[in-house]
């Protein structure tokens, strides 16, 4: 519990250091300025991928409605965010299990799957943004070959357990904590194909949704855009995957330190970049959180596992 709350606090004091960075006053003026109805687009838009979050894993699990996947999905979430490299993610299957009573070891396999599908199509629109950077740094073409490589290997793994083995040791390498028991229960999943590619999809489609949020939240305080959405999806992706191996919790902090730094690298001036970024993750990750606890209310009040205390817990339970 005390590394957890350290974790967190560390990544509090980076998204401070961000909002510091950009000038407070500045970023608040921005703000109360920008474009209202984009802004509440956004806010749409946001909770629009949020309903699709649901669509995908449900796509995956099959015959749980969507209605009563969408709460346990976002209480899975918002839980799963304040851990670092979203290492909680599996106790989705346990609040899965108390709503519904579908056997961990049916839902358990789903979730592992949303998880690759997240993780390739974010280094899918990463690898874009090295290929953006191919033509002004030399170095920037050796990393898009080096993400290629790791896309491969991805999906080689996908079929092939030597390859999966081998990934599960770079995680290792990378401090990033993969449970050798996902990785048995992957290979021996009987998850259908066709329901793996409807999903990867809608995960695409989840993805650029997010890429929206962020370029509308730009927009709305910097009419004079000049940095494409695709660009914008592309840094987003990548932004993401720093906070996921800095292993703070939801990237809080240096997610948001490497997005402003990049939009620092297209000309944009500091206040405007930390103000789009500090309002694209309040309408994401904020958002989410705030419909995780909205969902827990929800779902508390019918299942007894569901107590706030026992949050924590649930992921440290036997599978």
């Amino acid at each position: 519990m005390m590394t957890r709350l350290i974790t967190l606090a560390v990544g509090i004091a980076l998204l401070l250091g961000v909002l510091f960075y950009a000038n407070p006053h500045q970023v608040i003026k921005l703000v109360s300025i920008g474009d209202k109805p984009l802004l509440l687009l956004s806010i749409f838009i946001s909770f629009l991928a949020l309903v699709l979050r649901a669509l995908k894993w449900k796509i995956l699990v099959g015959s749980i409605s969507l209605p009563q996947l969408l709460p346990v999905q976002t209480l899975g979430i918002a839980i799963s965010s304040l851990t670092p490299a979203k290492v909680a993610e599996p106790v989705k299957a346990l609040i899965l299990r108390a709503v519904t009573g579908v056997p961990v070891a049916r839902s358990l396999p789903t979730i592992i799957w949303e998880r690759v599908l997240d993780l390739l199509v974010l280094l899918l629109f990463a690898s874009l943004a090295f290929y953006h950077f191919a033509s002004h740094f030399w170095f920037a073409s050796l990393v898009f070959l080096t993400f290629l490589l790791v896309i491969a290997l991805l999906l080689a793994s996908l079929k092939l357990e030597q390859m999966g083995k081998l990934l599960l040791k770079i995680c290792r390498f990378l401090r990033i904590r993969v449970d050798e028991r996902f990785l048995r229960i992957f290979y021996t999943s009987r998850v259908k194909t066709e329901r793996i590619i409807a999903s990867f999809f809608v995960t695409l489609v989840v993805w650029l949704l997010d890429g929206l949020v962020f370029y509308f939240c730009l927009l709305a305080i910097w009419k004079e855009v000049s940095i494409g959405y695709a660009t914008i999806v592309a840094y987003w992706a990548f932004s993401l995957l720093a906070g996921l191996l800095s292993s703070l919790p939801g990237g809080i902090g240096s997610a948001d330190a490497v997005m402003v730094f990049l939009l620092l690298m297209e000309g944009v001036e500091q206040s405007i970049a930390g103000a789009s970024v500090l309002l694209a993750r309040a309408m994401t990750l904020g958002l989410g959180m705030l419909a995780g606890y909205i969902s827990l209310l929800y779902l508390r009040r019918r299942v007894e596992l569901l107590k706030t205390e026992n949050l924590f817990q649930l992921r440290t339970t036997k599978l």
